[in-house]
């Protein structure tokens, strides 16, 4: 069996510029297909600063700015963020499928431009039934270029209902599907993923995690090359 080179996205914690500076060039140069770069964890960003940095590698980012914590308040500044950045052109922008319908005018500005819409669901409690997974599939396809579903696994079978998905769907919604489980026991489905046809995983940078059982890009990169070898 020819096995294709897996694609990684290296998910970045950063909290100023400085560090973003760093941890970019780190991420490519371990070799990392694409950063996702988490904007909810910047303490203040400073967006013409943050343009210079990111410019050279935009086309192989992800922005990802979680709307948590007090949405109403904060909502319209995150919104003029993305806005703001969005003359990057990166590959891909997240939006969470929980808050698509309070953010549509920034949804469209981002299909105007021809960005890619990633829609994320998430469950940080558990992993739902594969029925469930299949509904929750069917409500978040039409509204993004990729869907990424993500739960916490509670045991090693729920690695199993996760990529039963890719089962589910046809040969183009696989190829369009991230779907796996956070945590220790997900871990299975974090690097398994990509072989029923999801286009990218992610990893952390060496040990700073986004989420629980983020194994880092070296450790991704590691195992793949072993099991092309097998």
């Amino acid at each position: 069996m020819i096995l294709k080179n897996f694609m990684i996205c290296t998910s970045l914690k950063c909290r100023n510029n400085f560090e973003l500076k760093n941890k970019i060039s780190k991420a490519f140069n371990l070799g990392s297909d694409y950063v996702e770069i988490r904007l909810d964890y910047f303490k203040k960003i400073d967006i013409e600063n943050f343009k210079k940095i990111v410019k050279p590698f935009s086309n192989k980012c992800i922005f990802t700015y979680r709307l948590n914590g007090n949405f109403n308040k904060r909502i319209e500044k995150k919104k003029y963020i993305i806005k703001e950045l969005i003359e990057l052109r990166p590959a891909f922008i997240d939006i969470e499928e929980k808050y698509y319908k309070k953010v549509l005018d920034l949804i469209k500005h981002i299909k105007n431009e021809n960005i890619k819409l990633i829609i994320s669901w998430h469950d940080f409690n558990g992993t739902p039934s594969i029925n469930k997974l299949r509904e929750i599939f069917e409500k978040i396809k039409e509204h993004g270029d990729i869907y990424k579903i993500v739960t916490n696994a509670k045991s090693i079978n729920d690695n199993y209902k996760i990529l039963s998905l890719y089962d589910y769907l046809n040969s183009n919604e696989r190829n369009n599907l991230i779907a796996f489980c956070m945590g220790e026991k997900g871990l299975l489905s974090r690097i398994l993923c990509v072989f029923a046809g999801a286009p990218f995983t992610y990893a952390s940078l060496f040990n700073q995690k986004t989420a629980p059982g983020q194994l880092s890009i070296i450790e991704m990169r590691k195992i793949y090359e072993i099991i092309k070898k097998i």
